[in-house]
Parts: structure tokens; sequence; C-alpha cells
């Protein structure tokens, strides 16, 4: 809860009665590794906070092959605001995969809450943002970069990432093969020694 007040502090002022008042509309729940926080086809109705855990943003093509678009770390907001806001069948499935611990907030108890005070109407933006800042990096990786530089680009800017990640989650990720991505990382590896 610390580090959700915290984040929240970072929009503006938000004082004890109103930091109540959010986690009024939460719950906390922990999710085990391999379970959805949302399926692809259903509709978002919640945002959350992660607490602890990481979760991934995929979609399944008509082929049946799984393709993430964005990774969510601790400390991170999880929602499909696209979803929601057009009250829409989501795109992509959000699933832990890693044992987690989420707040949870409905959409429309947050919508309520900025209805009537900017903090939570500041909190609200964020998340949206937070979402779309980190599916507009993975077009940014996946159409303007290299395989080489894309991983290379992980390694400068999201090294936590690889370390905590599988090798079949990154190659998804960025779109290349396990083999080309063991490749890339055994020369990363051999230049370091």
């Amino acid at each position: 809860m610390n580090y959700l007040k915290q984040v929240a502090e970072q929009f503006g002022p938000i004082n004890d009665t109103e930091f109540n008042e959010l986690l009024s509309v939460s719950t906390q729940k922990n999710i085990k590794k391999g379970a959805c926080f949302i399926r692809q086809g259903e509709i978002c109705q919640q945002s959350a906070f992660i607490e602890k855990g990481i979760f991934r943003h995929y979609l399944t093509d008509k082929s049946g092959r799984e393709k993430i678009l964005q990774f969510s770390m601790p400390h991170e907001f999880i929602s499909d605001c696209d979803s929601f806001m057009h009250q829409q069948p989501a795109l992509y499935a959000i699933e832990a995969i890693a044992d987690s611990r989420l707040i949870i907030f409905s959409n429309a108890a947050l919508k309520k809450l900025s209805a009537h005070n900017p903090v939570f109407d500041h909190i609200n933006n964020h998340i949206v943002q937070q979402v779309l800042s980190g599916y507009k990096e993975h077009l940014m990786i996946v159409m303007n970069l290299s395989p080489g530089d894309r991983y290379q680009y992980l390694l400068d800017n999201k090294p936590d990432l690889i370390l905590r990640v599988s090798i079949t989650h990154l190659s998804q990720y960025l779109g290349l093969s396990r083999e080309t991505l063991s490749r890339l990382r055994a020369k990363t590896t051999s230049r370091i020694k």
C-alpha cells in the first residue's frame, strides 16, 4: 500500500482522507502464475496496481501464435483502457507470469471518484498514459529496430526484464525466434567477458 501512495502522490498532493477513499474502492488479490487478470475477448471492468509480480499483455493470432505486446512490472498499473472506455471485448489478455499480488480497482468506481475530485482524475489519466506508453514503446522496438538493436534496447533500458522473463516470452515480445534471441544473448555475453 505504501508504494501505491507514493505513486499516487506523483500526480499531485493526495491527503490521507483521499487516499483512504481510493482504498475504499479497492481490493487486494493474489494471482497465481498463469492466471489471467483479463482474458482476450472479455470486457475490461477493472484496473490494478501491481504490488508484486510480472504480467504479460499478449494476443493470440488466428494461427494460434502468441504475441506479447507489453510486460508490466511491480508498481505499475494494468488495464485495457480501450476495452473499458468503449465497452468492447479486449483484443489481448493480461496474464501473470509469476505469482503476483494486485490492488484492484473497479473502473466505474474510479470514474465516479474522478467526477468529484481532480486528484482521482489525475490517477485515472496516469493509468491510461502508462498502459498506452508501453504499447507505443513495443511498436517502436519492433517496427524501427533490427533484431540485434531490439535486444540491445532491452539491455540498455530494461535490464531487469531480461533477468526476470523467460527467453520464450522475450522472443515473443521482440518478434524473434528463440534461436535468434539465444544467439544474440550469447554474442552479448561473450563481448562482456
